[in-house]
């Protein structure tokens, strides 16, 4: 054998370990791509289960909320009721309070009228007391 046709075998040879090498390594990615491939659908139902327990979460706080609301907003209504009946009761005392202070006047004015002094300073009460407009 020449020389020139060991360098052609040489080179033939480098060749074919070339693209031995290129077709491993694209079996290789191939092989990479597929595995990536199948454990997609595995990785998105663990993602997708995820998202489902936090939205399940999330739902149950919002029902917990929304209890939580109903209760306060009740509890408001029956202070609101309460305070109701205490402004009635404050209500009705004031105009009870308000009647007995105006007898206390009328009784009162009673009293003014119905006394004078005499000569030397002594109170004189008229019995029966006279009327209002007297």
């Amino acid at each position: 054998m020449e020389a020139a046709e060991i360098t052609a075998a040489a080179g033939l040879a480098a060749v074919i370990i070339a693209v031995i090498g290129l077709a491993a390594t694209a079996i290789y990615r191939i092989g990479k791509l597929t595995e990536a491939t199948n454990r997609l659908p595995q990785e998105m139902q663990g993602e997708f289960q995820s998202i489902r327990v936090e939205f399940q979460r999330i739902y149950d706080r919002f029902e917990q909320n929304e209890h939580l609301t109903g209760q306060r907003f009740q509890s408001h209504e029956e202070l609101i009721r309460h305070n109701e009946e205490l402004i009635r009761r404050n209500e009705e005392l004031i105009r009870s309070e308000g009647e007995r202070t105006r007898q206390q006047i009328r009784n009162l004015h009673q009293a003014i009228m119905s006394h004078s002094h005499d000569e030397d300073g002594s109170v004189m009460f008229r019995i029966p007391p006279p009327e209002p407009d007297e």
